[in-house]
């Protein structure tokens, strides 16, 4: 097992080793096919490359996330979080040639996608952009070649710098965890206010204490727009005990799943060992989100 900069630069190091490729194809499986073999080998995590919300593995460029690089015919872009892969165009071209030129992009923190049946149209992606305008972020749109593919949204605010990607079909996705090559989003909105909103949380907890971190129980609730009050309404509780809760570092799994329910979610656990993968289903996880709650308003 090794870390992803451990794995990042092992796999730096092999494509190095490798002859150039003849085509943009063949530089392209190259890549991908090196990237895959190195984190089969480090990673300890099983390839699902269906599965775009991260499970801590590095996956290669995608296909429906190219670019065309201006100035350049023939060579490729393909965009991922902090990242840009250069493949192709003119022989000898001093910064872009067939199977040996990688570079990157420096970023932060970005969002991405989720598998789902609904459907994600390009109208969230406009309203996004929107929404953080008016909260007084810059945003900068770098759209695929393909409009069914993977868009960009290159996001700042003072010294906060963030990355957003949006598939129309599956929706908004935001990172946390630290940027690495090929890394998927740890978050994932359908929802273009509650996106736009979750960016605004991130950037205040960096304005605050320089770093940014995974979703609290607090930045839940504000999320779904519910007052400690509703909720202790719904849960059938006192507003301090929500508050108690909110403030804890290890609450009760019961507490847990009946606090999600009454915000209109559910509680989902996985397992996962290096040859297998599962949702885990406790009977206290489906007693506790059938016990009613009161609606709120």
């Amino acid at each position: 097992m090794k870390d992803k900069q451990e794995s990042f630069g092992i796999f730096v190091d092999r494509l190095r080793d490798l002859p150039a490729a003849g085509t943009h194809d063949e530089a392209f499986k190259m890549v991908c096919d090196t990237l895959e073999a190195v984190e089969d080998e480090f990673s300890g995590i099983i390839s699902n490359s269906a599965a775009y919300q991260s499970d801590g593995r590095m996956y290669p460029p995608q296909t429906d996330s190219v670019r065309e690089v201006p100035g350049n015919a023939g060579a490729k872009r393909y965009r991922s979080r902090a990242h840009n892969t250069l493949i192709g165009g003119q022989r000898g071209h001093k910064d872009h040639y067939y199977g040996r030129k990688y570079e990157c992009d420096p970023g932060q923190t970005r969002l991405g996608w989720e598998r789902n049946g609904n459907m994600t149209t390009l109208d969230v992606l406009h309203e996004a952009v929107e929404r953080l305008r008016k909260l007084d972020f810059s945003v900068e749109v770098d759209s695929p070649s393909d409009q069914s593919g993977e868009t960009f949204l290159d996001i700042a605010k003072g010294d906060f710098i963030t990355q957003v990607s949006f598939r129309p079909n599956l929706g908004i996705g935001i990172f946390i965890s630290e940027a690495a090559y090929g890394q998927r989003p740890d978050e994932v909105y359908r929802n273009a206010e509650k996106a736009a909103n979750r960016v605004e949380q991130l950037y205040r907890q960096f304005e605050k204490s320089g770093s940014v971190g995974y979703l609290t129980l607090l930045d839940m609730r504000k999320l779904n727009k519910f007052s400690q009050v509703e909720l202790a309404e719904a849960l059938a509780i006192k507003q301090p005990s929500v508050n108690r809760i909110e403030k804890r570092e290890n609450v009760k799994f019961e507490t847990l799943v009946k606090l999600i329910a009454a915000m209109g979610g559910r509680l989902e656990m996985r397992v996962v060992f290096d040859e297998m993968e599962a949702r885990l289903e406790l009977p206290s996880i489906k007693d506790a989100a059938d016990i009613p709650t009161q609606k709120v308003g």
